[in-house]
């Protein structure tokens, strides 16, 4: 090993770049070691910590530090939610300077010259720095440049490399007084102090992380949706035309006020009165009336397969506990950008995926299904509207029940795949696991099967002509969204 390489890569590590290792250190400390905190205040970006920090310094001192910065925040009057902090950040500084400033120096070091971590290191270092010459020497240099990091680097390495050749090395340098002064107050040096100020309000940490948590309190979370129908033109019959509208609502800082009363710890308890907003959209439509992925679709017996494994082969029950015969061919569908459900279900149809009702087939954008099956209606479900749901006994047998709309929930797709089912044969719906009466929103003659027939005939290019010259007549017949599909192959 070159000894004196090491010896000119340990002097040439300085207390700026210690300094800002134990400054990184903190910050991800803070950031990244607890999972409420990371994604409320760091919008739950990945980021390394170190273990033994959080092992030494504790899981509390990330809520005391996110707590102390919210005190700062006027925002909505957050800063009175809590109490400061302040005195016990530095109380936590002043505690852990050993236990966690040195730890990040020393795996820092650790880290840096890992090349050199080996007995042959600690042996050879050793020699080094017990040498009477060097000794001389480097008190000399210190006593006159009054530097003392060196005397630190080579402390700490020695530390790392071999604690009981490190204390060799404190017995030689106990024979030095500058030298012995370093060893007699190491034992109590203020590790953190070389960060303290980057901590406290107008450091640049602080500032840091006082920018993420004034947007965190800032923040509108989603507190419910409902789909509300406006009507937007009257015909000349003097029937509404109505369209389906997504009204979404907010509350600013709710995330950081749960957090606040639950999990820091410095809760005054004061009764913060948050913003409220909303907006309202128009609902957007799907390529075609589907259920999202992983929908239990129920087969003959009771049992239940997912709708995207759905086969030919597979017998369905329908709303008459009769049985209904798939195609084998399945919409699918990646463009879906709204679910909705009734009363307490999860959203999982899109906003044109039609349901039977005692009143006919409904769904949410009955403009948008009309575009699949020409010809047919379909009419908009409301609150207190009533549907069918199916429920399955024991044996297997099916019993179809009338149920109020207490509610319908809206949420957004999150680009999740859906899929519908095309029935050959028998009534032309199905009955998914939690009990919906489903329309088979799939023409008669599919987009599959027409591009199939003229693939076999060698005509795909010459009916698409055809179908292009006559786009009106084929949607009318076909559904717009089948002829489209048939365009794009």
């Amino acid at each position: 090993m070159d000894t004196g390489q090491f010896i000119r890569e340990l002097n040439a590590v300085t207390t700026d770049e210690i300094s800002a290792e134990i400054n990184t250190q903190l910050i991800n400390y803070i950031k990244y070691s607890d999972g409420a905190i990371n994604r409320i205040f760091f919008g739950g970006a990945g980021g390394g910590f170190s273990q033994a920090v959080q092992d030494n310094g504790g899981s509390d001192f990330p809520k005391m530090y996110i707590s102390n910065v919210i005190s700062e925040v006027a925002d909505y009057g957050f800063n009175t939610a809590v109490r400061s902090a302040c005195s016990d950040v530095q109380a936590w500084f002043l505690d852990h300077h050993q236990s966690v400033g040195e730890t990040i120096v020393l795996n820092y070091f650790g880290a840096k010259f890992s090349s050199y971590i080996s007995q042959e290191a600690a042996s050879a270092l050793k020699l080094k720095l017990c040498d009477n010459s060097f000794i001389t020497g480097f008190a000399a240099e210190a006593a006159a440049n009054d530097d003392y990091h060196k005397i630190l680097n080579y402390w700490l390495m020695m530390k790392r490399l071999d604690n009981s050749a490190f204390l060799d090395v404190v017995n030689a340098w106990n024979t030095v007084d500058i030298l012995k002064r370093i060893v007699d107050t190491y034992p109590s040096f203020c590790w953190l102090d070389l960060v303290n100020p980057l901590f406290s309000p107008g450091g640049a940490s602080f500032a840091d992380i006082f920018g993420s948590v004034r947007n965190a309190c800032n923040a509108e979370t989603l507190t419910g949706t409902e789909c509300v129908s406006d009507v937007i033109d009257i015909t000349s019959s003097g029937a509404p035309v109505t369209a389906q509208y997504i009204i979404s609502r907010y509350t600013t800082g709710l995330d950081v006020k749960k957090w606040i009363e639950s999990s820091s710890g410095y809760s005054t308890g004061a009764n913060l009165s948050l913003p409220t907003s909303q907006t309202k959209e128009k609902a957007p439509a799907s390529d075609i009336g589907c259920v999202i992925g992983g929908t239990g679709i129920v087969l003959k017996g009771g049992k239940v397969k997912a709708v995207e494994t759905v086969n030919a082969g597979d017998i369905l029950i329908n709303n008459g506990g009769g049985y209904s015969v798939p195609s084998g061919e399945l919409v699918i569908s990646n463009h879906v950008k709204m679910l909705y459900s009734l009363n307490d279900d999860t959203p999982f149809m899109s906003p044109d995926h039609v349901i039977l009702t005692p009143q006919g087939y409904k769904c949410l954008d009955p403009e948008a299904a009309r575009q699949t099956n020409p010809g047919l209606e379909f009419g908009i479900i409301r609150e207190n509207d009533s549907f069918y749901r199916g429920v399955m006994d024991g044996g297997g047998n099916l019993a179809v029940n009338v149920e109020r709309v207490r509610k319908i929930n809206v949420a957004p797709n999150e680009g999740k795949a859906c899929y519908d089912i095309h029935i050959s044969d028998g009534r032309k719906n199905y009955i998914t696991e939690n009990g919906y009466v489903c329309f088979a929103n799939y023409p008669e003659i599919t987009a599959g099967s027409i591009i199939g027939g003229l693939e076999k005939a060698k005509r795909t290019e010459e009916f698409k002509n055809l179908a292009k010259e006559n786009r009106e007549l084929f949607e009318a017949a076909f559904g717009k969204v089948a002829v489209e599909y048939f365009l794009s192959m």
